[in-house]
């Protein structure tokens, strides 16, 4: 398969999707970081409000989430 790239087309801006698996804990749990997506409780209720720059620094925060939630899991069996 070959890609044709016209450079005459504009880019198309980014739209970042959320991370929501539906498996929330921060709203009905109460938990400061949910266990679905690793957001923190802010960056899951602003999500909407956020520009599409706001929500790349959010996935990173949540991807920094992960690594300390999957850090605690491999600690706790040591």
């Amino acid at each position: 398969m070959r890609i044709v790239i016209d450079p005459n087309q504009k880019p198309k801006p980014l739209k970042v999707k959320s991370p929501c698996i539906n498996y929330c804990s921060t709203s009905s749990i109460g938990d400061p970081i949910c266990c679905g997506c690793y957001r923190n409780a802010e960056d899951v209720d602003m999500w909407n409000t956020y520009t599409e720059h706001e929500k790349v620094e959010a996935l990173i925060r949540s991807y920094h989430n992960f690594k300390a939630k999957q850090k605690e899991k491999t600690d706790a069996v040591s």
